[in-house]
């Protein structure tokens, strides 16, 4: 199947019908036009304006209209514009003969150079249409290629501008791409650097991992270990401490694989979320709720264990609260009369 615009290019040239047809339109009005001026003419110059008419032809429709006209001529010539003829289609005149034959060959002439000019022109017309073609199909390919870029550098803002550390892995393990908040959290300077550690096996030389009892984890059960083998990683909650930098901090790991329409895998999207602040906060965040029992007399408080505490340092266990020590007036006027004064 050609393409749409070389479909078109073929469609400019002519059929061979009306090919034919244009060429048999020719002869027929140069024979008109010279039998109109046969009464001046007579029998001379029979044949210029069928030569005339032939080579319209041969121009326009190629060696096929031309020969056509050449035969049709050489008919309408010898019947009208020569003298009568004999036995047949030989003229009485070896002149007319000649000039027939020439005219014939003549004809042949023309509708030869006739193909050749039909032929550079159909070669023209497709160079023209595949040249067009070609520059529609470059501009398809630049906007397509401009919206694409377009939209990878959408993407790739919201990727970066995203507060979540994100890496993408291919099915072997390899990086594929990671954002920038990635390679602050751990401590990489560069997606080269990153990309050379995890090749060679380095990961616990970039970062190492511990469970929320302190107890340090091996590289075969990190997230990414545990996805490649099928198994959940969803909101996975660990501490890892930064090797460069010596931070260590808390982290939320979750991830998922990516498929294609024949259910491979094709990609591993991992996430990582700094919680560092927020178990920080919530540590600091203790408030005393519920019903508290105390004895009447010590004052004491008795924990849900059953032990009994200080108030002051349950309440300082078990809360923000801290104490300061004084004396209210009526202790002051107990305890120490010599230092109270009645107002």
């Amino acid at each position: 199947m050609q393409p749409r615009g070389l479909d078109s290019a073929s469609d400019a040239l002519p059929t061979p019908a009306r090919r034919l047809s244009f060429a048999l339109g020719c002869v027929l009005v140069a024979t008109a036009i010279r039998y109109a001026l046969n009464p001046v003419l007579g029998l001379q110059a029979p044949f210029i304006l069928q030569g005339f008419a032939v080579a319209l032809a041969a121009l326009y429709g190629g060696v096929i209209a031309g020969l056509a006209g050449t035969a049709v001529a050489v008919l309408f010539c010898g019947f009208l514009f020569v003298r009568p003829v004999t036995l047949g289609f030989i003229p009485t005149e070896v002149d007319d003969a000649v000039g027939l034959a020439v005219f014939a060959v003549l004809g042949i002439c023309l509708s030869i150079f006739g193909e050749r000019f039909v032929q550079t022109k159909r070669q023209r017309l497709a160079a023209e249409a595949r040249n067009a073609y070609q520059t529609r199909i470059n501009e398809e390919l630049r906007k397509s290629h401009e919206a694409l870029a377009n939209k990878e550098a959408q993407q790739r803002a919201i990727f970066e501008a995203l507060d979540v550390a994100v890496v993408i892995l291919d099915p072997a393990g390899s990086i594929v791409d990671v954002n920038e908040h990635f390679l602050k959290l751990h401590g990489v300077r560069s997606r080269e650097e990153l990309a050379a550690s995890t090749r060679t096996g380095k990961w616990p030389e970039i970062c190492r991992l511990y469970d929320l009892d302190g107890a340090l984890i091996p590289v075969e059960n990190w997230p990414t270990s545990r996805m490649f083998r099928s198994e959940a990683v969803h909101n996975l909650e660990m501490t890892a401490r930064t090797i460069s930098t010596d931070r260590q901090w808390q982290g939320l790991w979750c991830g998922s694989w990516g498929y294609d329409a024949n259910g491979n895998r094709t990609v591993m999207v991992l996430t990582v979320i700094d919680i560092t602040d927020l178990r920080k906060a919530q540590q600091e965040l203790r408030v005393l709720k519920g019903l508290l029992s105390t004895c009447s007399h010590c004052k004491r408080i008795r924990d849900r264990e059953g032990h009994w505490h200080d108030l002051e340092k349950y309440i300082t266990d078990h809360s923000e609260a801290r104490f300061s020590h004084g004396l209210c007036p009526d202790c002051l006027a107990d305890y120490y009369p010599e230092f109270h004064s009645n107002p």
